[in-house]
């Protein structure tokens, strides 16, 4: 059982009056917007979703960001009408539009920092450390002051995709993973519901935790792509063995079968072992897969080709659209998506 006046405390609103952007005494329980008790309980799910829907496109409509400065801008090259190549930026978010044209996606992050502290293993012995993470360190360090590993909520950026009208695919936690198990419920539940009323456009959400997608499953949206990374050498702090990698990559497998999401997909980025024995054990589940390659700040480190053949033999056994990032050296790119 959900306690949401615990979870509208974490949002930062008043579970009664819903102001935003009020010091909240939670001990005493006390909103300082009005000086009064504000306890209250929602007394159904359904109602906290609708009260808190209405809330937002009512009072935050007026504060929507403009997106210019999260646009995540790639490079197209296209030849005969066709796409060539797709680089720079978070190029699968592209949307390739009918006469070949692209219209590049964005990311929003009402939600940042993560506690995952991933890690890979390059083939000189040097560990890499997430790219949000390397981002937030060093671009982005003025918007992290405590530090990446920690949780920041931007309810404010919950609607951003509200002001464009065009349907664009948003990548809507590239600096966080709205899955992780630290992310209150309440702020997932926000989410969902945003990219619902936001039917005129795609999110593509990529998390570490994909078992704990299932725990909501009647609230995940269909215009939401639920996907999940290929495991990490490190993780939480921890050397993950072979098995264990192992056991995680069949876990999401299961996770993502459970859901009703019209796409499903994996993140092969970087593609570090050969995982096409462990995708056949579970055929028809995903329909899209991204591929890329290891990367160490501006070092590049190339998979192992015959691990990308196998594992590109079983995806097009399946029938699964494949997109290679930018940094995979792969020629002819593939550039797909799904139907």
């Amino acid at each position: 059982m959900i306690n949401y006046t615990l979870s509208l405390w974490n949002l930062g609103l008043c579970p009664k009056c819903l102001k935003t952007n009020v010091f909240l005494d939670r001990q005493e329980g006390v909103c300082q917007c009005t000086g009064k008790d504000c306890l209250h309980i929602w007394p159904s799910e359904a109602e906290f979703m609708q009260e808190q829907g209405a809330y937002i496109r009512a009072k935050l409509m007026s504060k929507v960001r403009s997106l210019n400065k999260q646009r995540t801008y790639a490079n197209f090259s296209f030849g005969g009408g066709k796409v060539l190549e797709i680089k720079g930026g978070i190029e699968w978010t592209a949307r390739i539009l009918p006469g070949g044209n692209l219209r590049p996606g964005f990311t929003t992050n009402p939600l940042a920092g993560c506690n995952h502290a991933c890690q890979w293993e390059m083939p000189d012995g040097s560990l890499a450390i997430c790219y949000a993470k390397s981002v937030a360190e060093r671009v982005a360090n003025a918007a992290y002051p405590h530090g990446f590993e920690h949780e920041y909520w931007y309810p404010e950026r919950l609607y951003d995709g509200l002001k464009i009208a065009a349907s664009h695919r948003i990548f809507p936690d590239s600096m966080s993973d709205m899955f992780g198990a630290w992310v209150d419920k309440g702020k997932i539940f926000c989410m969902l519901r945003a990219f619902e009323e936001m039917s005129q456009h795609d999110f593509l959400v990529l998390t570490k935790n994909p078992v704990r997608m299932p725990k909501f499953l009647g609230y995940i949206p269909n215009n939401v792509w639920a996907g999940f990374s290929s495991p990490p050498d490190w993780f939480m702090g921890k050397r993950l063995s072979r098995e264990q990698q192992a056991r995680y990559f069949r876990a999401g497998l299961k996770a993502l079968a459970k859901l009703d999401t019209p796409v499903k997909w994996v993140s092969f980025e970087p593609l570090s072992w050969d995982l096409s024995s462990l995708l056949a054990e579970f055929p028809g589940v995903i329909n899209w897969a991204v591929i890329g390659a290891a990367s160490n700040g501006p070092a590049y480190y190339q998979p192992n080709k015959a691990d990308v053949d196998r594992l590109e033999n079983e995806l097009d056994r399946q029938g699964v659209k494949v997109f290679y990032k930018g940094n995979l050296d792969r020629k002819p790119g593939r550039y797909e998506f799904p139907d």
